[in-house]
């Protein structure tokens, strides 16, 4: 994606899928909501996802107001607390998501 160029969370994880990550840069990229039912946090090596509709500022001042270290604010507890608190959402675990591309040839254990 181009310099200043607006990610998407599809061109994210569109990009994770054929092994391109984002950079491991301790930085967290806020990016809109896909559908109004997902909104959430993902978290790459030494980099977060935040996909929501909520106004960016608000997520930059809810990920400081963990007073943790910047990598760690966006599976803090206070923070997604406050996100879900704000979106109206509940949670009852966090979770893994797996993407990758479809393998070629048969199964390995057929």
């Amino acid at each position: 994606m181009a310099r200043g160029a607006v990610e998407t969370l599809r061109d994210i994880l569109d990009a994770a899928a054929r092994g391109v990550f984002p950079p491991a840069d301790g930085r967290t990229t806020i990016v809109p909501q896909a559908c109004r039912r997902d909104a959430g946090v993902l978290s790459f090596t030494a980099h977060s996802v935040v996909f929501t509709d909520e106004d960016p500022e608000w997520v930059r001042a809810a990920l400081r107001a963990t007073g943790c270290d910047a990598l760690a604010a966006t599976l803090n507890a206070r923070f997604l607390t406050a996100f879900m608190d704000r979106t109206g959402r509940r949670s009852d675990t966090v979770d893994a998501m797996v993407v990758g591309s479809p393998l070629t040839g048969r199964r390995p254990w057929n």
